[in-house]
């Protein structure tokens, strides 16, 4: 086979989805989210089983698509086994080979390469969604924190309490440390002078306020998992009118028409998918979250109040 550096033939340039700011910048997402699966309180197996999924993909990317192919499947069979039950596994399986993957430093030169310069508009704007889906994902990882939302102070002065005359622990508790379900007890101590359904009534309106701003950030997600799809197919239809209208004036014949056309069509859909596939995992890990945040804190409020009436009651 003739050497093309030989007859002057110039290498095509390296991808640019290759590109180590680039290829940091995706990385951080699955990073962030693999990070604070790890230091959270889930059992050590499943810590151990994100970890070698993350170290094999690193080391041998295959091994690990692998890895991630066999056991994704079965993840609602494996989470019983390892203590995760109620924990996403395929979710984390996947996210811990994108990070490996994304985090070697391989030369590779196939695949498409950069878009034609029409489709540089479609770029920006997918780049535009990307950082501003990023900057919502860090945002709202460190506003739901379990710590910040329910601090383990109020959670364990709620245990404690079992008669009024200890309700006074839990207030301190909520005003030492400010947070919605600090504010939801506070709300519920002030008003115990009013009947039970009254304040239930009134505690609930609040809970649904303080979720509200859980939620916060979240319609931009969905709104990014919406429309970013949707921009790769504006690029691929974008492609495919150009490529056919080069077929016009140039013929059949003419390779580069045709490469320019195809080129547009699939970078403009693979970086469309590469904005939402991110944003969809966050908004349904943040979603999800919420929701067992909102059920946990209904729990806690029910539990000062029933104990705080039944003395009543008793009286």
């Amino acid at each position: 086979m003739p050497d093309p550096r030989a007859e002057g033939v110039e290498e095509p340039p390296p991808l640019i989805w290759r590109a180590l700011p680039l290829r940091l910048a995706i990385a951080a997402i699955p990073f962030l989210l693999i990070v604070s699966a790890l230091v959270s309180r889930v059992a050590w197996p499943l810590k151990l089983l994100i970890g070698a999924t993350f170290a094999i993909s690193f080391a041998t990317p295959a091994g690990g698509l692998v890895l991630v192919a066999a056991l994704a499947p079965l993840s609602t069979v494996i989470a019983p086994m390892i203590s995760a039950i109620g924990f996403r596994v395929d979710e984390a399986l996947v996210l811990a080979f994108l990070l490996g993957w994304l985090l070697q430093d391989v030369p590779d030169r196939r695949g498409p390469r950069a878009a034609a310069p029409a489709a540089t508009w479609l770029f920006a704007t997918a780049v535009a969604a990307s950082i501003i889906g990023l900057a919502f994902i860090i945002e709202r990882g460190f506003a739901l924190r379990w710590g910040r939302v329910i601090p383990k102070a109020i959670d364990e002065a709620v245990e404690r309490c079992n008669s009024s005359k200890e309700a006074v622990q839990v207030i301190n508790a909520s005003s030492a440390n400010s947070s919605p379900m600090g504010r939801l007890l506070l709300l519920a101590n002030g008003h115990l002078d009013w009947s039970k359904q009254d304040n239930i009534d009134s505690v609930e309106t609040a809970a649904r306020h303080e979720v509200i701003c859980l939620e916060r950030g979240l319609v931009v997600l969905e709104i990014i998992v919406g429309i970013a799809p949707l921009m790769g197919l504006v690029g691929t239809l974008h492609g495919l009118i150009t490529l056919f209208a080069t077929l016009g004036s140039a013929g059949v014949s003419d390779n580069a028409a045709l490469a320019k056309g195809i080129s547009i069509a699939l970078n403009t859909t693979l970086m469309g998918l590469i904005v939402a596939i991110p944003s969809l995992i966050a908004w349904s890990y943040y979603n999800k979250k919420v929701e067992t945040l909102a059920i946990e804190m209904e729990m806690i409020c029910e539990r000062f109040l029933r104990c705080q009436y039944r003395d009543k009651v008793s009286a």
